[in-house]
């Protein structure tokens, strides 16, 4: 196994690729998840008043060996966020998070297209008339926003690809998108698969104010709870991942000659286990509740008394 780490240190400068045994790093984990950004973790061998991997840099990383891994297809992408001392005065802690984190942290959803950069040296900016605060589906046409929101009676599809789309030029110059930068490829952030069958529309107004893209798209992905965002390293695409299709793996203890990955490396070894009970969110019973029903009654005045009528009312 080898593993390769490669950095960079301002938009679209070239990487370099960093020697893990000179720059003494060890311990590195890549943890990665759905809905939340994934996280590079590890630890450097140095006087932990210095920063030889400062805040900012970005990183990708990826095992050489892998057969569907490279630097082109990496296993993590991501900037530099924290970079701590570590347990005493030769170690520093330095974790990075993937772009969406970045995103989250630079710019937030504008009601407008943001006008195309200048590649490397020009970034984009916000439309002239573009304000942080995008809205959909406004139903009362004397709602203030009515006159305001983006699109009108919109399913959960288009405003993913609208809010994809808009801030495509920004996502870019975080390396949070693919494509060159133009306005031709504001339309490669997304897999169009993912969401194409998400036709639900939302029946009351949708507002992003001050909102992050990664916590805009989580919110509409409400009418469909079993759906995830994944950032994906290499083709930087924001795909929407449906847990029921999720691939079934077996791992089978004690049982190290096991090849469960398919690659014949014998990799995927079950090394600890640890159970947890929990009774948070499970229930032996749902009892669902309609509407009140309304019932009638008929009563009787025919000889000029009021009298019950077949079960009526008296």
């Amino acid at each position: 196994m080898a593993l390769q780490m490669q950095t960079q240190t301002g938009a679209f400068s070239a990487y370099v690729d960093v020697d893990l045994t000179a720059e003494k790093i060890s311990d590195i984990k890549v943890k990665a998840g759905y809905s939340h950004p994934a996280e590079l973790t590890f630890t450097q061998h140095v006087p932990q008043h210095t920063m030889p991997i400062p805040p900012g840099t970005f990183i990708r990383f990826w095992d050489d060996s892998a057969a569907d891994q490279s630097e082109d297809a990496p296993l993590f992408e991501g900037f530099v966020a924290i970079v701590d001392p570590g347990d005493d005065a030769n170690l520093v802690s330095v974790t990075a998070y993937d772009p969406t984190h970045r995103a989250a942290t630079t710019h937030n959803v504008f009601n407008l297209q943001w006008n195309q950069g200048t590649v490397p040296d020009t970034p984009p900016v916000p439309n002239n008339a573009g304000v942080p605060r995008l809205v959909f589906n406004s139903k009362i046409d004397s709602d203030d926003d009515y006159a305001y929101e983006r699109a009108h009676d919109a399913d959960i599809k288009t405003i993913i690809e609208t809010i994809l789309s808009d801030q495509y030029h920004p996502l870019y110059w975080v390396n949070a998108a693919p494509g060159d930068g133009t306005n031709e490829g504001n339309d490669t952030a997304w897999e169009a698969s993912d969401i194409s069958a998400m036709t639900a529309k939302p029946q009351e107004k949708l507002v992003f104010e001050s909102e992050s893209v990664r916590s805009a798209i989580e919110r509409v992905l409400q009418w469909y709870p079993s759906t995830r965002i994944l950032w994906e390293p290499g083709t930087r695409k924001w795909r929407i991942r449906d847990l029921r299709a999720a691939p079934e793996v077996t791992l089978r203890l004690n049982d190290f000659g096991q090849d469960t990955s398919g690659t014949g490396t014998g990799n995927w070894q079950v090394l600890s286990r640890q159970l947890n009970r929990s009774l948070d969110g499970r229930y032996t019973a749902v009892k669902i509740y309609g509407p009140e029903t309304l019932t009638n009654r008929t009563a009787s005045t025919g000889n000029g008394l009021l009298a019950p009528v077949a079960g009526a009312y008296t």
